[in-house]
């Protein structure tokens, strides 16, 4: 996690929306605060944009003027924050922003755990240790808000997390460090406790350490979610992962 500088910004979208300023909290009303939002999101948006999204209701006139006013508003409450620059506005580079932090560790990671590796000394996991990730990382973006905007972004972020959190699960089970890696893809199950891919990361881990009843109850976990939240039924790759467990416990002793 990048240090906030000092009598710096920092701002927080995962879990909740805050901006602190060295060690003051900043209050903000809401129009600030989604106009502060957006514009981090979307770094060196045209202001055309901006105001068609925030103010989509009124004319494009109404909404540049409620833009003006508005970023007159956050410059009052924080000076520096954001840098308009011809068309664009952007929130200036020396401002810590939580998802910008959030997206380049994933990013990294996903990076890292590219190829396949024989040493363990050289795996990427090592320098990343879930348990000690701040619990900000974990927390959905704005949560309350529900904006279209918001709800895309949201989804984005969600499906980088679970895929890095896939691939590490996959590169730390490759180096047989199986109690660290099936500490990660539980972790990823309880983020997508929908997604498929994550349950059989997990169930892998157990048939590799041929804990067959480990792997059946996982599966069976995974097929009721389905069933019960989407109507729906494992998949071909699902059941061939578990086609020797479940024709086992068919066969009986």
């Amino acid at each position: 996690m990048a240090d906030t500088p000092a009598g710096g910004y920092r701002l927080t979208l995962l879990g909740g929306w805050k901006i602190t300023h060295g060690p003051q909290t900043v209050q903000m009303p809401a129009s600030a605060q989604r106009l502060v939002a957006f514009v981090s999101l979307n770094d060196h948006v045209s202001r055309t944009y901006v105001a068609g999204t925030l103010w989509p209701e009124v004319t494009d006139q109404h909404a540049q003027g409620s833009l003006r006013s508005t970023i007159w508003r956050v410059s009052r409450l924080c000076p520096d924050l954001l840098v308009s620059s011809g068309e664009t506005l952007a929130v200036a580079d020396d401002v810590v922003v939580d998802v910008r932090e959030l997206r380049g560790l994933f990013a990294d990671l996903l990076s890292a755990t590219r190829g396949t590796r024989t040493d363990p000394s050289d795996a990427p996991s090592q320098a990343i240790d879930v348990g000690s990730l701040p619990d900000w990382l974990w927390g959905d973006l704005l949560p309350g808000w529900y904006e279209d905007w918001v709800l895309l972004e949201r989804e984005r972020l969600r499906q980088m997390r679970v895929h890095a959190l896939e691939a590490m699960t996959r590169n730390l089970a490759e180096l047989g460090r199986f109690a660290e890696a099936l500490e990660v893809g539980m972790v990823a199950v309880g983020v997508a406790p929908l997604r498929e891919s994550a349950h059989r990361e997990v169930i892998r881990i157990h048939l590799a350490e041929g804990n067959l009843a480990e792997a059946l109850r996982q599966f069976e976990v995974c097929a009721q979610l389905l069933r019960q939240d989407l109507g729906l039924e494992p998949s071909e790759l699902m059941i061939d992962l578990m086609r020797p467990v479940i024709d086992g416990s068919r066969a009986g002793p």
